[in-house]
């Protein structure tokens, strides 16, 4: 029994590049869209293959229900992967959408902390949220804007409700 243990493999814990690395590509649209182009090429594949199939079988009459049974199959995986890629597509569309309405109407957002440790000591004070007087100027300018386009676009749907 001891020997058994000793010999499993332990997976090895990632990096926190690998780890990072690894969320992003688990939660990013287009990794996934692209992930499922394989599928839905060979979903496409096996669809043509049994359309033809059926309907020469059809044509010559020796068509079977297990033969139209197999194409409906086919032809429910072509839609499933075939949405599966427009909600991947449709999502990372409105996350761009989300992204640009967010850097129109938000400061810019500086990391709480320091990924590389490497980094001379004046460009860590600015990336780990400590503003320089320039900086905060800049921020203070663009939350005013930003405030006053807001205001301005809800006055106007307020306006529209009247």
């Amino acid at each position: 029994m001891a020997s058994s243990t000793s010999s499993q493999v332990h997976p090895t814990p990632l990096a926190p590049s690998q780890a990072c690395q690894q969320t992003l590509t688990d939660t990013d649209p287009l990794v996934k869209y692209q992930g499922l182009l394989p599928l839905l090429r060979e979903s496409v594949t096996n669809l043509i293959r049994h359309t033809v199939y059926v309907l020469q079988n059809t044509a010559i009459g020796q068509c079977r229900q297990t033969d139209v049974q197999m194409l409906n199959k086919c032809m429910e995986d072509f839609y499933n992967i075939s949405d599966q890629v427009h909600q991947w597509l449709v999502l990372a569309d409105s996350t761009v959408i989300q992204y640009q309405t967010g850097t129109r109407f938000s400061p810019d957002v500086f990391p709480l902390f320091n990924t590389d440790r490497q980094q001379p000591q004046q460009a860590v004070s600015s990336q780990n949220g400590v503003l320089f007087y320039s900086q905060y100027l800049a921020n203070a300018k663009k939350q005013v804007v930003a405030t006053d386009q807001l205001r301005n676009m809800l006055s106007e749907f307020a306006d529209s409700l009247v």
